[in-house]
């Protein structure tokens, strides 16, 4: 007999936004800041995340950011680099 799992927690990562600038000697060079969180790709796992969730028979009860330091520039900062989803079963 299989046993279902109440709660499900899934953790999502996402890089930094890609910049892309003009290159030393011409021609396109991508970057990445580490100082900003890639918002919109955060977003869009955190709908199909949760949306997988759903039809698995899940409901989302919590998102917690998952906070990283880094420093420079003589600062520190704190930037988003994912989240952690917990659902809880609604089918007991």
């Amino acid at each position: 007999m299989s046993e279902k799992n109440y709660y499900k927690t899934v953790k999502i990562i996402v890089g930094n936004p890609p910049k892309e600038a003009e290159g030393v000697f011409g021609g396109k060079q991508t970057s990445y800041n580490p100082h900003y969180c890639n918002t919109s790709l955060l977003s869009e796992k955190i709908e199909e995340e949760g949306n997988k969730l759903f039809k698995e028979g899940y409901k989302i009860i919590s998102i917690t950011p998952i906070i990283k330091g880094i420093s420079g520039y003589e600062m520190g900062f704190s930037v988003t680099e994912g989240v952690i989803i917990t659902a809880e079963s609604f089918q007991i």
